[in-house]
């Protein structure tokens, strides 16, 4: 259960940068992401364990199915490519799920943090050149 809450948590929290900067892939779809990827590392490595599955073609395809959507999310308009950063975003939250569903507490934050920090950066450093 520790591991199901903790994904969707961080997956909100991650989701918050992009709703704050109204942006797609908000707070819900991160969390929904994270927690879908977490679900997929524990089931990988419940079924490796009771059936020898191999883990990594598992997972492998669970993060094909969640990159379609960030494939989604990525348009032209006027010439401007938008939604990468949201994508890369979703990108990034599944990882976290799959290393909270492998009890990889510690990678996961870290990889958290630098994530939020990445996302708000270019915001930081407008906010302070103004």
């Amino acid at each position: 259960m520790i591991r199901l809450i903790l994904a969707t948590v961080i997956g909100y929290f991650l989701g918050k940068e992009r709703k704050k900067r109204d942006k797609s892939g908000g707070s819900r779809t991160m969390a929904l992401m994270c927690l879908s990827a977490c679900v997929i590392a524990m089931i990988s490595i419940d079924l490796q364990a009771m059936y020898n599955a191999d883990i990594l073609r598992l997972m492998q395809g669970g993060l094909q199915g969640i990159s379609f959507i960030g494939m989604g999310l990525i348009v032209k308009n006027k010439g401007n490519v938008e939604g990468l950063t949201t994508a890369s975003i979703l990108f990034i939250t599944v990882l976290i799920g799959f290393l909270i569903g492998c009890k990889m507490y510690f990678y996961s934050f870290v990889v958290t943090l630098l994530a939020y920090i990445i996302g708000e950066l270019k915001y930081w450093i407008d906010k302070g050149g103004h």
